[in-house]
């Protein structure tokens, strides 16, 4: 498992975006919607960078991170059928508009769903997937 900070009792936040993550996992699955498939941790930017200098990228790091995702096979958890992954998201975030935190959130999500922007055909299908839940989301329909 990625390491983790010492967090504090959840904020509304987090909780909005947990909620938001697992619901757009089950709409995506098309499945019953689960509160564990997906992990929200929100955590300091240079905590958020560290990771991604240990788990993703050899080159420079961006002065800020806003999101990782960490897919269900880079840290299994086995008692947790169903489940993605986790999504580290920069503390900050919290302090930002609702809908860049929304944003945020459907983009570290599809990248637990094993959608990534590496190539340009991936970008505008998962660009795409984003639109699609982000237009949803301001609608209502995640609530």
């Amino acid at each position: 498992m990625a390491p983790r900070s010492s967090r504090s009792s959840k904020n509304n936040s987090e909780h909005e975006a947990g909620r938001l993550a697992n619901r757009i996992a089950s709409k995506f699955l098309k499945k019953k919607f689960n509160p564990d498939f997906v992990e929200v941790v929100f955590i300091p930017n240079a905590e958020l960078r560290a990771l991604k200098a240990r788990f993703y990228s050899k080159a420079q790091v961006p002065a800020f991170v806003d999101v990782l995702a960490f897919p269900r096979g880079k840290f299994p958890h086995p008692e947790r059928p169903g489940f993605l992954g986790e999504l580290y998201l920069n503390r900050s975030l919290t302090k930002s508009k609702r809908g860049e935190l929304a944003r945020m959130v459907i983009h570290g999500t599809l990248h637990l769903l094993g959608y990534d922007h590496m190539k340009k055909g991936a970008r505008i299908e998962m660009e795409r997937f984003e639109q699609i839940f982000y237009k949803q989301y301001s609608s209502g329909k995640f609530n």
